[in-house]
């Protein structure tokens, strides 16, 4: 069977989509074969066929979750700024993003991603697969920078690469207060977040 068929296996895109749902409520470290095994209803042969060991099936799904995160991110980012009718109407739109990606609600994905990096340090095959959604999700969103560039409507003396890894390094950072006893207030972020892109990125007229 040649690698892209058995990419496509239906025994080992149910492994895979078991998987993930397992994540939704447990952590890479908890989850089990005999789990994996009771709610797909497939065999363990099966699984070491597909995918050698369980640590190879649950690398698969954290990519599969870190790649949804990757597609959400770039439309999100992407519908706000690339409909942005100017610098004013930009500004407005990203802090609406902000809110949103902000949110004490997300505290669990923030979690995970920063779970899915600590485990691509540690492991080559991890990072590997992971490598490519990461660059993704930084290109993504340097090319919808680039573009507010040519229309004007952000600074041209960021590099768009660096200003992507900057919006995701400021999110992420986030997990620090996600894990704090005294938290810095939701309202205190966001208005830090605002001024620094109407400020730096954005280069609104009396910041």
């Amino acid at each position: 069977m040649s690698r892209q068929r058995q990419a496509n296996h239906p025994t080992r895109e149910s492994l895979l989509k078991t998987t993930v749902a397992l994540l939704d409520n447990k952590s890479p470290e908890q989850i089990t074969v005999d789990d994996v095994l009771t709610e797909s209803g497939i065999s363990s042969g099966s699984l070491y066929h597909h995918f050698g060991d369980l640590n190879a099936l649950i690398d698969a799904a954290m990519v599969v979750r870190f790649a949804r995160g990757v597609d959400w991110s770039i439309d999100v980012l992407g519908q706000a700024m690339g409909q942005a009718r100017d610098r004013k109407d930009l500004a407005a739109r990203l802090h609406q993003v902000t809110l949103q990606t902000q949110s004490p609600e997300r505290r669990d994905v923030r979690a995970e991603r920063v779970r899915a990096i600590a485990r691509a340090t540690t492991s080559p095959r991890f990072r590997e697969a992971l490598a490519p959604e990461q660059t993704r999700l930084t290109n993504g969103i340097a090319e919808v920078w680039s573009g507010l560039q040519e229309r004007g409507l952000v600074s041209e003396s960021i590099d768009p690469q660096a200003g992507s890894l900057f919006i995701q390094a400021y999110t992420l950072g986030l997990v620090l207060n996600d894990v704090s006893d005294d938290p810095v207030p939701f309202e205190a972020w966001v208005g830090m977040v605002d001024a620094v892109v109407d400020g730096t990125f954005i280069d609104l007229p009396g910041n």
